[in-house]
């Protein structure tokens, strides 16, 4: 056999061999290969055995195909069993929260009536509110009937109830406070939200759980919340007819543009009562419901139709109206008209705030709504009794109205306003108040006194600089500063201080700048001294809750008035009562308790109380601003009071669109603003705060025993320099304006009394004719003098403005006025030697005389190297002097030698 063959064979039994292992005896069908055969055929062709092979893979790759499939079509089956398994587990969870929320629910509705819910609160029973003074003498009464934002079942055209059940709550009348179809509709809602299916929101309100939402302001989205109103629904409902929660939520509901309940809602958008509007009218307020800003009719006319359409549609389906009502309901033009309510009494100034007041009270207290307080208010016969002052309201109604009190430059200007606050400090209690000039004509209407707020100017300067000040231990009294005018680069913006007068009188000290309203003292002490931060906070402990952060950032704000918002005349008055009060606020408030009809103690008002400065730094305050009523230049003087302290502040913003004073005696505090309801300039001549506040004290003030505000024992007496604050010196007593020692007061307990003596003064040379600094000339010529100056050190050229203390400053230039005296007696000299020498030869020549001219001089003329420097950043506008007076012995010349 040949090699050949030899390898043909082998190959052969190699396919041979290959072929019985991959085709073994199966009992399966449809392979190719015969069930019965039993022996395997060792000696097929290699073709043969080729072509079975590839056909074996072929089949293996098509079974695994198949497995994969069916293996993918398995694991397909087993994640959606998966899925099924996990919503039934989640159905079951929430179903064991849902129960458990109605069981704690119901626990909480058990032993709490309704959840902490009674029927008394949602009864309107149209008792008449009596209303006490501080003497307990029924002063006013409140009723419904003034009250016409509420009107009852039998007041409202019956289309409207209809209009808001059609659309709300369409089986109101058969459900027991929960609608169960609706209810289940909103819980399957809920749970496909947890898959990431639609909105999670509960939905599904009947109009019997919109009311207790509208009455304890609950509205979040929690299962228990939920399952606490559901509760409170059925009991509801055994509380009160259907009537009567129709009525209630007709009474509570927003219906946008500031109008709560449909009364309030049917003169905003249609100028007349809720018992006249038509079925048209009816729908339109009734649509408004579900989203008031959405569909304000006067911001969008067509989605208003549209939904006020949808209601109508809503009200034929359901038998509301017939054919007839509906098309005419539809073609009828909607013409949207703003009126005002007819009101029985408008009371006064007093009366509207007390109400607000007990409103905000019964809303945090009861955790109700605004809608139902003010109903409470109105209809519960409660007994309220106030911190008015008759006597002290009768002279406050009088003065405002009359004329005299509001007069500009051009006469009466009936659009001028006014308001004040008095408030007795020790208690908290606002005695007096009234929220505008002329005869009050509205019915909690705008009460300037409580509910605006506008920038105080000046008036800020005690209570956001020198309060605080005092409090840091870093100003008393006698604390000096340069009034010359002022640059701060304030967040990369020039901040020019300037003073309202135009007038500078360089070193000045706190309470000087008090006495006279100086703006670049407060400013530099804020930016030196006090900083907005602590100023901030400060203002915060006084009361003060209308700053605003970019308050907080502006030093302007803080130390000279010009706010954001501005703020109100009670916050005012509070903040310098507390300043009053020995440094202890106490929170105004304008009632003291609530009695229900039985008598019972309903709620009782309970003012906060703080401290916020020392006694002896509020007295020290107190007595500084003193003197803006007696001081020589005091802004208030008008204002003083025979035989009582009167510690003051005016304030009149940068603009004259404001103005103020705030004063305080030791019986009672009073602020006044001045201005009108659209800001304005103001054409008077002088404060007109500051004699309505003179008047009005006076009067509630005649009857009072004289009375000084006391003296802690901790304040002290020391001599200083006026000038520098420091213990006065020799040089502080020759200072030519006199003797510059003052006695001032201070605080004993903060280590703020001064220890140093003052280095402001210091003795220096000068010539006796000129003051200005000695030449040998001068020396060769009189006799020199010591003179007592000040030296502030300037460092970078002088102040764009010379104060009026800058006569009394250390001298920088040289006397000249002895040279140019020598001279002209030389050439005199020299005149008459020439005319009368008859030798030519003897004549001086002008070299000589030069000479001889030039020999006094010994070189001083060379200019001096002394530049000074001013302490503030230089304007570049420069102002001229006002009113400097020179020093006595000004030379000859006349001519003062800072003008040189």
């Amino acid at each position: 056999m040949s090699e050949n063959d030899n390898k043909n064979k082998k190959e052969e039994l190699d396919y041979s061999k290959k072929y019985r292992e991959t085709f073994k005896p199966s009992s399966r069908t449809g392979n190719g290969i015969n069930k019965n055969e039993s022996t395997y055929q060792t000696k097929a062709s290699k073709d043969v055995v080729e072509s079975r092979y590839v056909e074996k893979e072929k089949l293996d790759k098509n079974n695994k195909k198949l497995k994969k499939k069916r293996k993918r079509n398995k694991n397909i089956v087993l994640r959606i069993i998966g899925a099924l398994i996990k919503l039934a587990f989640i159905a079951i969870i929430l179903a064991i929260l849902g129960i458990s929320g109605l069981f704690v629910g119901l626990w909480l509705s058990i032993n709490n009536g309704a959840g902490s819910l009674s029927k008394e609160l949602f009864e309107i029973n149209n008792f008449t509110t009596t209303v006490y003074d501080i003497n307990g003498e029924q002063y006013t009464s409140l009723s419904g009937k003034e009250n016409r934002t509420y009107a009852t079942y039998s007041e409202i055209t019956r289309y409207l109830p209809e209009a808001f059940i059609s659309i709300e709550d369409e089986r109101f009348y058969q459900h027991k406070g929960v609608d169960i179809k609706r209810t289940a509709g909103a819980t399957f809602k809920f749970i496909l939200s947890k898959f990431g299916i639609g909105s999670s929101d509960f939905g599904g309100s009947t109009i019997t759980q919109q009311v207790i939402k509208k009455v304890t302001g609950e509205d979040d989205k929690s299962s228990l919340r939920k399952a606490k109103e559901i509760i409170r629904a059925f009991q509801l409902e055994k509380w009160l007819s259907k009537e009567e929660i129709i009525e209630l939520y007709m009474n509570l509901i927003y219906l946008g543009e500031g109008a709560y309940g449909v009364e309030a809602a049917s003169y905003t958008y249609f100028a007349k009562s809720a018992s006249d509007l038509t079925i048209a009218q009816s729908a339109l307020i009734a649509g408004l419901a579900q989203a008031p800003e959405g569909y304000n009719p006067y911001k969008y006319p067509e989605k208003a139709k549209q939904r006020q359409e949808l209601v109508l549609g809503k009200m034929y389906e359901l038998g509301k109206i017939n054919k007839a009502q509906y098309d005419e309901a539809m073609a009828e033009e909607l013409v949207y008209t703003k009126g005002s309510q007819s009101l029985a009494s408008s009371n006064s100034y007093f009366i509207d705030a007390v109400v607000e007041e007990v409103i905000k009270d019964l809303m945090e207290e009861k955790n109700i709504n605004r809608a139902m307080a003010q109903t409470m208010v109105y209809n519960n016969g409660f007994k309220i009794y106030t911190t008015l002052d008759p006597k002290i309201q009768d002279v406050l109604e009088k003065t405002y109205l009359n004329h005299q009190y509001f007069q500009t430059r051009k006469g009466y200007d009936e659009n001028l306003q006014s308001a004040m606050v008095i408030i007795d400090y020790k208690e908290g209690n606002v005695v007096g108040l009234i929220g505008g000039a002329g005869e009050k004509t509205t019915l909690r209407g705008l009460n300037r006194a409580t509910g605006m707020t506008r920038s105080i100017g000046s008036n800020m300067k005690p209570l956001g600089v020198y309060g605080p000040g005092l409090e840091l231990g870093k100003l008393t009294p006698a604390t000096t500063f340069d009034d010359v005018p002022t640059t701060y680069r304030i967040g990369g913006y020039p901040w020019r201080i300037k003073n309202y007068d135009g007038r500078y009188r360089g070193l000045i000290n706190i309470r000087k700048a008090i006495e006279i309203s100086d703006n670049i003292v407060a400013a530099k002490a804020m930016q030196e001294v006090v900083g907005t931060e602590y100023s901030f906070q400060f203002l915060e402990k006084l009361g003060i809750s209308s700053l605003t952060n970019n308050d907080k950032l502006s030093p302007a704000a803080l130390s000279l008035g010009g706010m954001n918002k501005g703020i109100s005349p009670l916050e005012v008055a509070a903040a310098y009562g507390t300043i009053a009060n020995k440094g202890v606020y106490v929170e105004p408030k304008l009632y003291t308790k609530i009695e229900d009809r039985n008598g019972q103690i309903f709620y009782k008002k309970q003012s906060k109380v703080r401290d916020v400065m020392s006694e002896e730094n509020a007295f020290l305050l107190t007595d500084m601003m003193r003197t803006v009523t007696t001081g020589s230049e005091g802004t208030g003087r008008a204002a003083a009071l025979k035989n009582i302290d009167v510690a003051a502040k005016t304030g009149t913003t940068s603009d004259d669109k404001d103005r103020w004073f705030s004063a305080f005696t030791p019986y009672y505090v009073g602020a006044v603003w001045y201005g009108y309801d659209t800001p304005a300039y103001i054409n008077v001549a002088t404060n007109p705060g500051t004699k309505v506040w003179k008047d009005v004290m006076q009067e509630i003030h005649k009857d009072l025993p004289a009375a000084k505000f006391e003296r802690p024992e901790g304040i002290v007496s020391r001599a200083v320099c006026r000038d520098s604050g420091l213990l006065a010196t020799d040089a502080c007593r020759a200072d030519d304006r006199g003797d510059r020692t003052i006695t001032e007061i201070f605080n004993s307990k903060n280590g703020s009394i001064p220890t140093k003596s003052c280095t402001l003064h210091e003795f220096v040379e000068v010539c006796p004719d000129t003051f200005l600094l000695p030449t040998d000339n001068c020396r060769a010529q009189v006799h020199m003098i010591q003179k007592s100056r000040i030296n502030r050190h300037y460092s970078e050229g002088q102040p764009s403005v010379k104060p009026y203390d800058y006569a009394y400053e250390v001298p920088t230039t040289y006397c000249e006025f002895h040279v140019a005296k020598q001279e002209e007696e030389i050439k005199k000299e020299i005149e008459q030697i020439n005319n009368t020498n008859e030798n030519k030869n003897d004549v001086i020549n002008e070299e000589e005389t030069v000479k001889k001219i030039d020999a006094p001089y010994n070189g001083w003329r060379t200019p001096s190297p002394y530049t000074p420097d001013p302490v503030v950043t230089v304007l570049t506008t420069p102002v001229p002097v006002i009113e400097n007076t020179p020093p006595p012995g000004s030379g000859p010349s006349g001519i003062p030698w800072w003008e040189r």
